[in-house]
């Protein structure tokens, strides 16, 4: 019910942990639904359609990369960019100055073979910037030096973004299709 989340490459008795509710539907009643119970009662489904409005994107956004890992690790053997990797999940820092949302280790090689981002985003490709901003990611995740740059999105990628390996939703729903 409860899944517990390291970053990758910590080890089994790392102390940086996260806590989340592993069903999507019952993450997204106690997200949206239960806290405007008492709203919607009282006739005032405007008030929880607002917030839904409001904050369905970041939320949305952060709900999608689990399955993102999943088909990320059920793609890896077949994608030369991935090779040999894992351990795929994210990364993240104690004071959580830095947080990448996919991460793919390779245990026996002792490396990190791949950085991405996960942009659920319907309108706005990744950016430049924010591959950039990947690359950069590099100097932080332990043993990365070489890491392979992957982006998922939607939306695509800007003009002149040219990861090593892009990943949208058809080739996500591939990943369980075999």
């Amino acid at each position: 019910m409860v899944a517990v989340d390291t970053p990758v490459g910590a080890g089994d008795n790392s102390r940086l942990r996260r806590y989340r509710i592993e069903d999507p539907y019952l993450r997204f009643w106690f997200r949206f639904v239960e806290q405007q119970v008492p709203q919607i009662s009282r006739g005032r489904s405007d008030i929880a359609v607002d917030a839904f409005r409001r904050d369905w994107t970041t939320w949305r956004g952060k709900a999608i990369e689990p399955l993102v890992h999943e088909a990320v690790r059920r793609l890896a053997p077949g994608l030369p960019v991935l090779e040999g990797a894992d351990d795929i999940g994210s990364w993240w820092t104690r004071d959580n100055a830095h947080e990448y949302d996919l991460v793919a280790r390779s245990a026996r090689a002792r490396r990190t073979t791949a950085l991405g981002t996960v942009k659920w985003r319907e309108r706005k490709p990744v950016t430049p910037g924010e591959l950039h901003e990947l690359a950069l990611a590099r100097t932080v995740v332990p043993d990365a030096a070489d890491a392979r740059l992957v982006t998922v999105c939607p939306a695509g990628l800007h003009s002149g973004v040219t990861p090593d390996l892009h990943l949208g939703p058809a080739d996500l729903l591939a990943a369980w299709r075999a």
